[in-house]
């Protein structure tokens, strides 16, 4: 499923690691369940786990964050994490299906390889995001949603 939503300016908690490459993102997950687990991170906000890139990539690099919703910035203060907003902004948002990474890697072709060239559409330049669903990410029927910001040109 995809469809195209405005979204209001929210900030998220986490960890950040800059310059990374992609198979270096649970390196990210794994620090911020160091930190806390599950329930105090959900408690900061309300209770969406998300994985972001932000900033400019370099080559194979990028800079990921590990997060969650934030409303508290008490709690995420507390607990010693990172804090990013995110504008508003317009998305693009596809529905992914089957097991991570694979389905996110296939997500983005279509987005940038297909959809966006047909439609008109360039990626913004702010954070995009994975939006994480409960359930096992390995598994084939596992569902979740990528969020990508977007200009039209």
């Amino acid at each position: 499923m995809k469809r195209i939503v405005n979204k209001e300016a929210f900030e998220v908690a986490g960890i950040k690691l800059e310059q990374i490459t992609s198979a270096e993102c649970s390196n990210a997950w794994n620090a911020l369940y160091e930190k806390a687990s599950f329930i105090p991170l959900e408690m900061m906000g309300n209770g969406q786990s998300m994985g972001l890139c932000y900033g400019e990539m370099n080559g194979d690099k990028i800079n990921y964050m590990a997060a969650y919703h934030l409303n508290d910035h008490t709690k995420a203060e507390e607990l010693g994490l990172d804090i990013l907003a995110l504008p508003s902004a317009e998305y693009f948002v596809l529905t992914l299906k089957g097991p991570v990474p694979q389905s996110i890697q296939d997500g983005w072709q279509y987005v940038m390889e297909e959809y966006f060239p047909t439609y008109g559409f360039q990626h913004a330049g702010t954070p995009d995001f994975e939006l994480y669903s409960q359930g096992d990410m390995t598994s084939e029927h596992y569902t979740m949603e990528l969020w990508v910001p977007f200009v039209r040109l």
